[in-house]
């Protein structure tokens, strides 16, 4: 009984804390509202995208540094597509809005569309806010699996295009 009660506390506080760390308003409306706008002000354009990709994943990388929790979460996954699904899961699992599907796998790559995605509020008013979601997805692979990830986008929602194309390569 002893143990059903800790469990039950522990997924309370795991999803407590996540709701605060990735779905949290304060960090969700200055990553893909305020920040995109403010950058305008003192960017090109052209150096926007890494900039809000770069400090996005170090911002993640830096939280998932300070706590625990999370990887007792992520000890039993081994395989890439399971590592990139659980980065997915936890914004479903947060409540966003959100629906995908692996559209290719192989040796290289995982190559994933999104018909509904959580920052959308953001993204259909500046598309770069985009860059910020693809740094939160490097840095909590980053920060969960000690490797680096590279993403390529091909189609995007914020674009007008009826779905997000991602293609995840595998890290070496």
């Amino acid at each position: 009984m002893d143990q059903e009660v800790d469990k039950t506390m522990e997924e309370k506080l795991f999803e407590r804390y996540y709701t605060h760390l990735l779905g949290g308003e304060i960090l969700h409306s200055a990553l893909f509202g305020s920040l995109p706008t403010l950058l305008r002000q003192h960017l090109k354009e052209e150096n926007i995208p890494d900039f809000l990709a770069n400090n996005s994943k170090q911002a993640i990388i830096y939280v998932l540094g300070k706590e625990t929790t999370l990887r007792r979460h992520v000890k039993g996954l081994q395989t890439f597509k399971e590592k990139m699904m659980f980065c997915y899961d936890l914004y479903r699992d947060l409540g966003y809005c959100f629906r995908h599907e692996i559209v290719e796998e192989n040796d290289e790559k995982l190559v994933v569309k999104v018909y509904a995605c959580p920052h959308w509020e953001f993204t259909q008013k500046d598309p770069l806010a985009c860059f910020s979601c693809m740094g939160i997805k490097m840095g909590i692979y980053k920060g969960l699996f000690g490797e680096d990830l590279r993403i390529d986008y091909f189609k995007r929602l914020a674009l007008g295009d009826f779905y997000c194309l991602f293609n995840f390569y595998k890290p070496k």
